[in-house]
């Protein structure tokens, strides 16, 4: 095991002992079987983290008040042109 998997590991028992669980250590003595959910958290940490900042920038638009202002000559604001197509992009939705 690397350092820095190591101290990524180390990280996981504090939080796991913070919260009243078992170290991931005492759950599984196996290296690859605490490096596999070491990797597992990680990707989800990666996956939530990509979500939370599409949303975010969804939640941007849909809070900028200059996106309720009217267009010029179309007499629609970006929101009412955008049609909630920002907020399903942010959520996956292909519809």
């Amino acid at each position: 095991m690397t350092n820095i998997e190591q101290k990524a590991l180390e990280l996981v028992n504090e939080v796991c002992r913070e919260r009243g669980r078992p170290e991931w250590m005492e759950i599984e003595r196996s290296n690859s079987t605490c490096e596999d959910a070491l990797c597992r958290a990680i990707e989800q940490h990666e996956a939530l983290s990509a979500e939370n900042e599409r949303l975010r920038e969804a939640l941007l638009f849909y809070a900028n008040n200059k996106n309720y202002r009217y267009i010029i000559g179309t007499g629609c604001t970006s929101v009412d042109i955008d049609a909630g197509d920002t907020a399903r992009a942010a959520l996956g939705d292909t519809k």
